[in-house]
């Protein structure tokens, strides 16, 4: 697929090389195939030197903003993904758990990660544990990224499992999700006693600082 931008090449619109994709399953839940779908990109990305660190969602409403990273850190918006709109849906009449993607091939191989330095695996065994919360839907998925990594330094992945809105459920203008955090230590086994105490680090800072509900 092929899109004009905004920017002039000898006065004549830039083509944008584009991938899309819609997944539709009916069978499956609309985090499923959102998930599916981060997935598909991350593949992408994987294929093309990239790693699945590189890659920032952030969350609005049921779609999110897919960036990258670069060499230096800074991050390039490459396209959006998501849950698809219930009017796209009621056209096309498809289920109300389809996701889709859209992603900028031109943007994506023009960041540079030659100089990309990778951190050593570490040996040490990491342990997974999972935290859910009620938010306002104004907190972006960034903002919940960064309390989680100030407030500790051991998580080394984070990534949202669940997500849904529900007003008669959660009240207005609030959205649940649920992430899987893997804590990990690149010199010692950590302890079941320590990944409690730094759980109870996320789990304050979160309520302090985004106001969230933490889910039982």
């Amino acid at each position: 697929m092929n899109h004009e931008s905004g920017s002039m090449n000898h006065g004549l619109p830039e083509e944008q090389k584009m991938l899309a994709g819609i997944l539709i399953d009916g069978g499956k839940t609309p985090m499923d195939n959102f998930c599916a779908v981060k997935g598909i990109i991350e593949q992408i990305g994987e294929r093309l030197n990239f790693i699945k660190s590189d890659f920032q969602w952030t969350a609005y409403g049921s779609q999110a903003v897919i960036s990258v990273k670069d060499a230096g850190g800074q991050s390039h918006k490459i396209g959006i993904g998501g849950i698809i709109d219930s009017n796209a849906r009621e056209i096309f009449r498809i289920p109300s758990s389809s996701a889709f993607f859209e992603i900028s091939l031109t943007e994506l191989l023009n960041i540079d990660f030659d100089k990309k330095q990778y951190q050593k695996i570490s040996e040490f065994p990491a342990v997974l544990r999972d935290i859910s919360l009620v938010a306002d839907q104004s907190v972006v998925y960034d903002k919940i990224l960064l309390a989680v990594k100030q407030s500790s330094e051991l998580p080394v992945e984070i990534e949202l499992f669940d997500y849904f809105a529900d007003e008669k459920k959660l009240g207005k203008n609030k959205k649940s999700l649920a992430f899987h955090l893997v804590f990990q230590s690149p010199d010692r086994t950590l302890t079941s006693e320590e990944v409690d105490i730094e759980m109870q680090k996320i789990t304050e800072a979160l309520k302090k600082n985004l106001k969230a509900q933490i889910r039982k």
